[in-house]
């Protein structure tokens, strides 16, 4: 097993078994299961009906559900609202030895802090064995 396929949880055996479609053929040629669709169309039917109690929950005692189905009418009306995310991008081949460093040791605490001693112990294993 290489070390793509172990970290992805696939052995090279159960990879061996993936064929890709010939041209032209579905991978799904009787389409989704009848099952599904009669579910949906059950909901669908319904959904009018789930929507009227929602709306009369706004005014629900506990300010909780008044929240909740307030703000799903909301989203339903309005769509949910979006979350801006600014994204700078610089080219590592840019950066210094001692910034690229920084990024690491940035990352690695950052993982340590959010995984527990696994990663540190392997954090601290990989430091003495890189050669700058």
């Amino acid at each position: 097993m290489t070390a793509t396929t172990a970290s992805r949880g696939r052995s090279e055996r159960s990879l061996a078994n993936l064929r890709p479609f010939q041209k032209g053929q579905s991978g799904n040629p009787s389409g989704r299961a009848k099952t599904i669709k009669e579910v949906r169309d059950m909901a669908r039917e319904e959904a009018p009906r789930a929507f009227r109690r929602v709306v009369k929950l706004i005014d629900s005692e506990d300010e909780r559900v008044a929240f909740v189905a307030a703000q799903e009418v909301l989203n339903r009306a309005y769509g949910k609202p979006t979350q801006q995310v600014e994204v700078r991008r610089q080219e590592l081949s840019d950066l210094s030895d001692a910034e690229l460093e920084a990024i690491l040791v940035r990352g690695l605490s950052g993982a340590a802090e959010h995984s527990g001693p696994l990663i540190e112990a392997q954090a601290s294993s990989q430091e003495s064995d890189t050669v700058y």
